[in-house]
């Protein structure tokens, strides 16, 4: 009887020590595998050169330089005064020059391409009198891009202003983040524009493993699969839907306040809807808010571009060669991009949309001052 205790004792034992050390398999494995994903893992690109702001969410730091960024040849170089250029700016307009800031998304600051292939640096190369500052941001919305040039656009004069988005960049000022990074949030009440969730917060700077692609990254830890089954698995983290009266209300707001800095600033306003690769297909929330800007372009005496509706007339394979594609550039949110090619198109359809409107192509004209 003592021999048969002892042998299920030892036979116990054996199990034990089994399931202990596929446990401890396991545990180094998951282990493993979330050191590679998090090695793997690279950050945003502009996370390497930009800094917390606590009014816009985050901003270029100044005098910054990173060589073959985005491959060989392809640069970002941010000047003393936070635009990304090759020089910097002074207050005052040079002597024979018509000084034109290109604010906007990623799109305007011309994510994956060298400094002199950006479509806002490409407009100064069609025409000598045109001196551009890009005062665009990556994963900015119409919000922020508003904000910062509300901000700091006064500090150059300047002849116009290009005021270019995408359809995403309505979206993004229904949210406070992006990306895991904090935002300011534009609302309308009582018929004004308020500002909220400002300071804002810098938990994304501070912690950049909160961010989801951190986050995706810690996902592969078995433990925190069992934590987010155990206590989170019935946890709705859907995004809601996008309030379009709302954004259409901000939008309106922002855009009668950006006629009246112009205005104070001496400056003309122009609005380009840029297109994306998506662009090609009819889409109701593009055409809506293409119909809505235009409503209040028109409203408000502003010259409006739409890119769009030219875009969607050229052949698929004209479209593919205007964007970067997948596994080009090793960034997370590269492909999609404008290209080289890309940026020429930009540039190029909009001088020619420029300079068919009489009041612009009058101060293009060479020889005007």
């Amino acid at each position: 009887m003592a021999k048969l205790k002892l042998a299920v004792k030892l036979i116990l034992f054996n199990l034990l020590v089994i399931v202990l050390a596929f446990l401890l398999i396991e545990g180094i494995s998951s282990t493993i595998i979330f050191y590679r994903t998090l090695k793997n893992t690279k950050p945003v690109a502009e996370r390497l050169h930009t800094r917390y702001d606590p009014e816009l969410g985050w901003v270029n730091i100044p005098n910054t330089t990173l060589e073959d960024m985005y491959g060989p040849g392809l640069s970002v170089r941010i000047n003393a005064q936070g635009f990304r250029s090759d020089e910097d700016f002074s207050q005052e307009i040079p002597e024979g020059k018509l000084r034109l800031i290109c604010s906007g998304d990623s799109f305007t600051f011309s994510f994956g391409v060298d400094n002199a292939q950006t479509w806002c640096h490409l407009l100064s190369t069609l025409n000598p009198r045109l001196q551009t500052v890009n005062m665009a941001q990556g994963g900015y919305g119409i919000d922020q891009a508003y904000l910062w040039y509300k901000r700091d656009g006064g500090k150059l004069e300047h002849d116009i202003q290009i005021f270019a988005f995408i359809t995403a960049d309505f979206d993004r000022m229904q949210r406070g983040i992006f990306l895991g990074y904090g935002k300011p949030l534009l609302k309308v009440k009582n018929d004004e524009l308020i500002i909220d969730n400002v300071p804002v917060p810098r938990q994304g700077f501070i912690l950049p493993w909160t961010t989801p692609r951190y986050q995706a990254a810690l996902g592969e830890l078995r433990s925190v699969q069992v934590l987010r089954q155990t206590f989170f698995q019935n946890q709705d983290t859907s995004k809601p839907p996008i309030d379009e009266p709302a954004v259409q209300a901000v939008a309106e707001k922002i855009l009668e306040d950006l006629v009246r800095l112009n205005r104070e600033r001496g400056s003309r306003l122009v609005l380009v809807y840029l297109p994306v690769h998506s662009s090609h297909r009819p889409d109701l929330k593009t055409d809506t808010r293409r119909r809505y800007i235009s409503q209040g372009a028109a409203a408000n005496d502003v010259i409006f571009i739409d890119l769009v509706e030219d875009f969607r007339k050229l052949a698929e394979d004209e479209i593919d060669e205007l964007f970067i594609p997948n596994g080009a550039i090793d960034f997370p949110g590269a492909a999609g991009h404008y290209s080289a090619r890309g940026n020429e198109y930009i540039a190029n359809r909009l001088y020619e949309e420029l300079m068919a409107r009489p009041e612009l192509a009058e101060m293009l004209a060479p020889g005007n001052n």
